[in-house]
């Protein structure tokens, strides 16, 4: 194995680990040349775990695509050049080689690729020499059409400066100033502004990233209904410290994209909700389907309180069923005390008790229900030992 690839599997969470050896297989079976690129290289080089697997193919795509495991994020591209006609436009993408790909992308973080396929496994290909400026912390631009091309680009720089805490190259703040006040921005399509939401929904530093685009002015232009002091910035705080309080290496699953503009929006009148909808052209259904958040913690949080004590395990279930989701939109929203003690516990001492069960429900229950072992005291040298009816004392 390459160090670049060993260096990728250290870095890929167990699930897209054993989704890219699916996905490898499916491709050396098909005879298509696949490279993992994009985000996925870059977290990788950068030391971060990725969120997603980012592969890029020279050929079809589509029977790769049908092979993604269910559940797990992956963006599947077929290698092609991209040529804006007109600012925020359409590009007219045409199929390229894999080298001819990664010299039409945006910045040079995102144009590094590393073959998956059995006759190059290991080679790294990086045209513009990414690696070196994320070893430099720096963030460069491919071309100076960059964010005239596609501006949505604009907030993607601002997104991945909070994101790595990277500078910016002063050739591409200058291209960046410069579209800025060419006001660019304003030829964002929608569909473009609404995927750069949904990466901004996955990263930690969500609020960070919000308040770099609302102090540049994005938000007011394109979302004015969150612009200025209307963005919730203390919402996502309030996120951040309550996910703070979940033990490191606990894996705890959260429908990020509901989560996330459920608190986005959270303050707007439903008019104001749905002009947001209609600013971003979201489907109507994954719309309802995180404006009903809402709803169902209110359900959850009824469940949580309305029994009077509950057994740890009943606790645990019910915030399981609940999901990640609800369970920490409660936390943040309850002003119940029962309602607080108990998502705490859930999230600080039952899923760690899950995951010492190895994922075994019912292992979980008879754990969580286990009464906890009373600490033997000492008194005047003497070990107290407790047996069946009577406490003896035994000399130390």
């Amino acid at each position: 194995m390459s160090r670049h690839l060993a260096s990728l599997d250290s870095h890929l969470p167990p699930a897209l680990r054993d989704a890219l050896a699916r996905l490898v297989d499916v491709a050396n079976s098909l005879e298509l040349n696949v490279f993992v690129t994009g985000s996925t290289m870059r977290d990788s080089f950068a030391g971060m775990s990725p969120r997603e697997l980012d592969l890029v193919v020279e050929g079809p795509v589509a029977k790769l695509r049908a092979a993604v495991p269910e559940g797990v994020p992956a963006v599947i591209s077929e290698a092609c050049d991209e040529r804006y006609p007109k600012p925020g436009g359409k590009p007219r993408m045409t199929p390229a080689s894999i080298h001819e790909y990664l010299r039409s992308r945006d910045f040079s973080v995102n144009a590094i690729a590393l073959s998956v396929t059995r006759a190059s496994r290991g080679l790294l290909i990086d045209p513009s020499n990414g690696s070196a400026d994320i070893a430099n912390k720096e963030l460069r631009t491919l071309s100076g059409h960059v964010f005239t091309d596609r501006p949505v680009r604009m907030l993607s720089l601002l997104r991945l400066k909070v994101r790595h805490g990277f500078s910016v190259y002063p050739r591409t703040q200058t291209q960046f100033d410069d579209a800025m006040e060419a006001k660019a921005f304003k030829h964002i399509r929608p569909a473009d502004l609404l995927d750069e939401l949904r990466h901004a929904a996955v990263e930690p530093n969500a609020s960070q990233v919000l308040e770099a685009w609302n102090e540049a002015g994005f938000l007011a232009e394109l979302l004015p209904m969150l612009g200025g002091e209307r963005l919730n910035t203390h919402g996502f705080d309030k996120l951040q410290k309550l996910r703070s309080t979940i033990p490191y290496g606990i894996e705890f699953p959260v429908e990020e994209e509901l989560l996330f503009f459920s608190i986005l929006t959270e303050s707007l009148a439903p008019k104001e909700r749905a002009a947001f909808v209609e600013a971003t052209g979201m489907d109507p259904d994954f719309a309802a389907s995180w404006q009903k958040l809402g709803s169902r913690v209110a359900k959850v949080e009824k469940e949580l309180t309305g029994h009077g004590s509950m057994r740890p395990s009943e606790i645990w279930k019910l915030l399981r069923k609940a999901g990640g989701a609800a369970t920490l939109l409660l936390g943040m929203r309850t002003t119940n005390r029962a309602a607080q003690d108990r998502v705490k516990n859930y999230l600080t001492k039952y899923l760690p008790i899950a995951a010492e069960a190895g994922g075994d429900a019912e292992l979980t229950v008879k754990m969580l229900n286990a009464r906890p072992k009373k600490p033997v005291p000492e008194a005047d040298g003497m070990l107290l030992v407790a047996g069946p009816a009577e406490v003896t004392a035994t000399k130390t």
